[in-house]
């Protein structure tokens, strides 16, 4: 994955017979590229270069005849199963270089917070502290409703030729079965893109699971944030959202307005081809115990819910009372090893929102008599 030098590139070109001319104007575009601190990247060979990989393999991809995706289902905490799909080796280091090398270096809008450097949950809830009303709204299905078109155009804005734009959002995206609609080729100008291969009419969409889909999310949800700002602008709300999960919150409010907001984000979406979650969509009223990304925002700081610090309070308490091997046992723990990194992941995000808590919890998890696994650092 080395750098681009437009010297090196016309010598390497002229040495593989490409016209001056063409060269030339590869170089123009590659400078403009770079000077927007993206790399210089014309086409799907030359990704398949920079990233070592089969140019075949990613022809395949693209032609939608290759489903390089292993998936699996695992099982929500609030019920139901989800579909993670996991992309092969060769897949993940190209999604990898897009995601490190183009896409986070894309601005999110500022009223999204996860995926982006410096988001956080809590970051999230403390937008919404000290509110009197919450309305909450989950996008069904989030990754599986953002299509390829939508990736077509993210790589679009960008800055990309419009050919590479199609192949990378289908690099970026798959079939899920029983979907038939036009896909990104109906974007292109068919007349001069003429390739037979990729006239799969079938459209993909975001794998959840894949490195590149959470940004890629993001960046087709950047007008989305903007109208959605704007709405709350006009309720006097907060607005935040943290990958499907959409919150307004607001002092003065009553349940006339929320269902009115509510009603105005379902046809919002409709635009962008989502879904409200029924089941997921409420609204909070005054009196009532408001969360926000598992964080009550009731007062003037984030809080942790009881039922976590009695969490971590338990297993610190029987771990010490009847050893941690016995404790492992009871609560199902496949290894000690693995009940030490769960405990510290737990107590390490309770230091983050309550450091007087979170430093008591430490002092006591470190008193544990770990043995030999307390010399393996986590």
């Amino acid at each position: 994955m080395s750098s681009w030098t437009p010297n090196s590139f016309i010598e390497r070109g002229t040495a593989e017979g490409f016209q001056e001319d063409f060269l030339q104007s590869l170089v123009a575009e590659g400078r403009k590229l770079t000077e927007r601190g993206l790399p210089a990247l014309f086409t799907l060979g030359h990704l398949a270069a920079i990233c070592d990989v089969p140019f075949g393999f990613l022809h395949d991809i693209v032609s939608r005849r290759s489903d390089p995706y292993r998936v699996f289902l695992i099982k929500k905490k609030a019920g139901g199963l989800r579909r993670i799909t996991v992309p092969s080796a060769p897949l993940q280091v190209v999604q990898r270089w897009l995601h490190t090398e183009i896409l986070s270096r894309q601005p999110s809008h500022p009223c999204s917070q996860a995926f982006n450097q410096g988001c956080s949950p809590i970051k999230n809830a403390q937008q919404h502290c000290s509110s009197k009303w919450l309305v909450k709204i989950d996008v069904e299905n989030f990754f599986e409703s953002v299509s390829e078109r939508q990736v077509y155009r993210v790589f679009k804005r960008i800055g990309f030729r419009s050919l590479l734009c199609f192949e990378l959002s289908r690099l970026c995206t798959r079939i899920v079965k029983g979907t038939r609609q036009p896909s990104a080729a109906s974007l292109q100008n068919r007349d001069r893109y003429s390739i037979k291969a990729y006239r799969n009419e079938n459209v993909g969409c975001l794998p959840q699971g894949a490195p590149t889909s959470p940004l890629l999310a993001n960046l087709v949800c950047f007008d989305l944030d903007i109208r959605m700002n704007a709405l709350a602008g006009e309720f006097a709300c907060s607005y935040t959202r943290y990958a499907d999960d959409i919150v307004f919150s607001a002092r003065d409010f009553d349940r006339l307005k929320a269902r009115k907001l509510i009603d105005l984000v379902v046809g919002i979406f409709a635009e962008y081809g989502f879904k409200r979650s029924l089941r997921k969509t409420i609204v909070v009223p005054p009196g009532a115990r408001r969360l926000v990304t598992g964080l009550l925002v009731d007062g003037a700081k984030v809080k942790l819910q009881k039922r976590f610090r009695e969490a971590i309070e338990l297993h610190l308490h029987y771990a010490a009372k009847h050893g941690i091997a016995r404790h492992c046992e009871h609560r199902k723990f496949r290894s000690l090893f693995g009940f030490r990194n769960h405990l510290h992941g737990l107590i390490t995000y309770a230091e983050s929102v309550d450091p007087k808590f979170g430093a008591r919890c430490r002092s006591e998890f470190e008193a544990l008599p770990w043995g030999a696994i307390g010399m393996i650092d986590l």
